[in-house]
């Protein structure tokens, strides 16, 4: 479980570093925290779920290409999943 949540850390990092966007940069820390929150609350799986992957993958290729747009839509995704789980919980 450590280990993907390692992966997640990551990915996230890698996104909002390459974003150019120093806003969402500056939120590392609160995205890490999430992640965290998540894995204690068993919302983490220990094998990371393959549609999230795609859309962080596509959201990486999309800042990575400049498509805004793409990289938008592909992170709104995983994020409306995310909210999902945290509103559900409080």
């Amino acid at each position: 479980m450590l280990e993907a949540m390692g992966m997640l850390e990551s990915r996230g990092r890698v996104i909002l570093d390459s974003s150019g966007n120093l806003m969402l940069a500056a939120n590392k820390p609160a995205i890490s925290a999430i992640i965290a929150g998540r894995s204690r609350a068993g919302l983490t799986p220990a094998t990371p779920d393959p549609t999230s992957l795609h859309h962080h993958v596509q959201t990486a290729q999309a800042i990575a290409h400049g498509d805004a747009d793409a990289a938008e839509s592909h992170s709104r995704c995983y994020v409306e999943v995310v909210l999902g789980e945290v509103r559900s919980i409080g």
